[in-house]
C-alpha cells in the first residue's frame, strides 16, 4: 500500500512541476507582442534607403523585378508604401495583442475556442 501511495504522490509532484513550467497566457502574449513590435520596427530599414536617409553600401530601393518595368521613381514610392504598411501592420498587431490599440473585450468576438 505504501508503494502505491508513493507512486501517486510522485505523479502529483510531476504534474505540479509541469504546471509550474508552463508560461502564463499573459506572458506569452507579451512575448509575441514584443517580437511583432521589433519585427515591425525593423521595416524602417527598408524605408530609409528609399527616402535616401542613409547611404550604406548594399542598401537601396532598387527592385530586381519592378524597377526595370516601372522605373526608379515608381519603384521607390512603391517600396516606401509597402515597407510602411508592413511597419504599421506589425506594430498595430503588437499593440492590439496587448489590448492597447483595440480594447481586449472587442477581441473576444474574434476569439477562436
Amino acid at each position: 500500500m505504501s508503494s502505491h501511495c508513493n507512486q501517486r504522490s510522485h505523479k502529483e509532484e510531476e504534474e505540479e512541476k509541469k504546471k509550474k513550467k508552463k508560461m502564463s497566457g499573459t506572458a506569452l502574449r507579451a512575448l509575441v507582442a514584443v517580437v511583432l513590435f521589433i519585427h515591425g520596427i525593423g521595416h524602417v530599414m527598408g524605408v530609409m534607403p528609399a527616402l535616401k536617409l542613409v547611404n550604406v553600401e548594399g542598401w537601396n530601393s532598387r527592385s530586381w523585378l519592378l524597377t526595370p518595368i516601372l522605373g526608379e521613381t515608381i519603384s521607390r514610392i512603391l517600396s516606401i508604401i509597402l515597407f510602411l504598411l508592413a511597419l504599421i501592420g506589425f506594430v498595430a498587431s503588437a499593440l492590439a495583442l496587448l489590448g492597447w490599440l483595440v480594447p481586449y473585450i472587442n477581441n473576444l468576438v474574434l476569439k477562436v475556442y
